[in-house]
């Protein structure tokens, strides 16, 4: 617990800390200000507006867009520095090579997860403070009314439960990011690389998809609403595998540093 609290004490203060408030401000002005508000005249509710939920905000775009490499300033950077200012050695002996490489890999993922949901929370609380949390008119929506599914019906009936789902699942890609990043720096010591390795991967590798046909892969998708609800059964699997096979790359590449001592400057 120590070294733990030690970490995220390093990753949210100072610096970073001011990074991860600048960009909370930036996002929810976005949204606030670009959302569309003329049709938003006679609709009671808050949903329709926040962050992830409203497509016609530019605030969301630009979240998806940066979220990668924001997260990974809380997070993938970890090792680097350390081996930066030669704390590997001393990390090791006081908390053990075991321990010491799981608490941070642990400390990176609740890291990723808490910078990446933070702008999902603010925005939504000032939306939440300027509109009336009502139920959304089911015929003023985004989202898909041909075949609408469990999405639809949440939004509808227990919009408050699907914000939660929404923020839970900003917070796992946040987490799966961050870690895939620290843990490529076990291996690639080039400056700055850990910070936009995920930012490269999850755009590059959704492309690659596009060529044989699946388009749903995307960061930019996955953050909005509307692309939730279309989804059918397939996509859905293939979206969740896409994600899980993410983890289980740096769940490896974890597991392998752990286990050879030669790979690297420890």
């Amino acid at each position: 617990m120590t070294l733990l609290k030690g970490n995220m004490k390093r990753l949210f203060l100072q610096r970073n800390g001011l990074i991860l408030l600048a960009y909370i401000l930036v996002i929810s002005a976005i949204q606030f200000y670009t959302y569309n508000r003329p049709n938003y005249y006679t609709e009671p509710s808050v949903f329709p507006r926040l962050l992830c939920f409203d497509s016609t905000g530019y605030g969301t775009e630009v979240y998806a867009m940066t979220l990668p490499i924001m997260v990974a300033f809380f997070g993938a950077g970890l090792y680097r520095e350390d081996v930066n200012r030669a704390m590997i050695l001393n990390q090791e002996v006081r908390f053990g090579r075991k321990a010491y490489y799981y608490q941070q890999y642990f400390t990176a993922f609740i890291g990723g997860g808490l910078a990446g949901i933070s702008p999902f929370i603010v925005s939504s609380t000032i939306f939440f403070m300027a509109y009336p949390m009502t139920l959304p008119d089911p015929i003023v929506t985004q989202l898909n009314t041909i075949s609408p599914g469990i999405l639809y019906s949440l939004y509808s009936l227990h919009p408050f439960v699907l914000w939660l789902l929404f923020g839970l699942g900003i917070f796992l890609i946040s987490g799966i990011l961050t870690c895939l990043s620290l843990t490529a720096s076990y291996f690639i010591a080039y400056k700055y690389f850990e910070y936009f390795f995920s930012f490269v991967v999850i755009y590059l590798t959704p492309f690659v998809f596009g060529i044989i046909g699946i388009i749903h892969l995307g960061l930019i998708p996955m953050m909005l609403l509307s692309h939730l609800s279309s989804l059918n059964e397939i996509e859905w699997i293939q979206t969740i595998t896409f994600w899980l096979v993410l983890e289980l790359i740096s769940g490896i590449l974890f597991l392998w540093k752990l286990s050879n001592r030669n790979s690297g400057v420890d």
